[in-house]
C-alpha cells in the first residue's frame, strides 16, 4: 500500500534542466486554470522531491495561492495515483472546462528547449520513443554539435554551421536564370537570400 504524508510546496525542488520552456500564454492559461478550477492532476517528483513533471504546476500554484500545502503520495511506479475531486462531478460544466482545461493548456504551455533535448540525447536518454527522426532534425536543426545556436549572416565565410561560397551563389544564380530566363519581366520579383546577400530572381507566379 502506497505511504501518504503532507508537506509543503517549500519541500519540491524544481528541475532547473526542464526540456519545456513553457510559454507566457501557456503560463496564463494555468494560472487561470487554477484560479477558476482548482488543482487536477498530480505532479511527479524523484525520491529528493526534484520534480520530475510539473513544473509549472506547482510553480503556479504557489504564486496563485491556491495551494501551499502537498500530499505525497510514496510509490514505485507500479501504483496509479488519482487526484479525487469531492466537490466535481463529471456532468457538471466545470468539471467539464477542467477537461478542457487539462489538455489545452498543455498544448499551449509547451515550447521544447532544443538544447536541453540534444544534451539528453547525448545522456543516452531515449527521446526517441516519444519524437520521429523527422521531427527531432527539425527540433535540432539550430543546434550544432557543439550546441551553439546558428545564426544566419549576410557574409558568406562566417557561418555558424554551413559555409556559402562564391561557387555555390554562382551555380545557384545561373541555375535560376536558365530556369526562368524565358519569363518576361513583370514575372520575376527579387529576393535577397538572408544568408549571404545574394539577389535572386524568382518567378512570382510560384510563390
Amino acid at each position: 500500500m502506497a505511504q501518504i504524508h503532507e508537506g509543503s510546496l517549500s519541500e519540491l525542488h524544481f528541475d532547473d534542466a526542464n526540456a519545456n520552456n513553457h510559454t507566457a500564454r501557456g503560463l496564463d492559461a494555468l494560472e487561470n486554470s487554477l484560479q477558476r478550477l482548482g488543482l487536477g492532476r498530480s505532479i511527479v517528483v524523484d525520491k529528493d522531491n526534484r520534480i520530475i513533471a510539473g513544473n509549472a504546476t506547482a510553480m503556479k500554484a504557489g504564486e496563485s495561492g491556491v495551494a501551499q500545502r502537498v500530499v505525497f503520495v510514496e510509490t514505485d511506479g507500479n501504483t496509479l495515483v488519482a487526484v479525487r475531486r469531492t466537490d466535481l462531478s463529471i456532468d457538471d460544466a466545470k468539471a467539464r472546462e477542467l477537461a478542457i482545461a487539462d489538455n489545452r493548456v498543455g498544448e499551449l504551455n509547451l515550447d521544447w528547449n532544443d538544447e536541453v533535448i540534444d544534451s539528453l540525447i547525448g545522456q543516452g536518454v531515449e527521446v526517441s520513443n516519444y519524437f520521429s527522426q523527422s521531427e527531432l532534425d527539425i527540433l535540432l536543426a539550430t543546434v550544432d554539435a557543439n550546441g551553439v545556436e546558428y545564426e544566419p549572416t549576410l557574409d558568406p565565410q562566417q557561418g555558424s554551421r554551413n559555409t556559402v561560397t562564391d561557387d555555390d551563389v554562382q551555380e545557384t544564380s545561373d541555375r535560376l536564370s536558365s530556369q526562368f530566363g524565358e519569363r518576361s519581366a513583370q514575372d520575376i520579383t527579387d529576393v535577397q537570400c538572408p544568408h549571404c546577400g545574394q539577389s535572386f530572381g524568382i518567378d512570382k507566379t510560384s510563390l
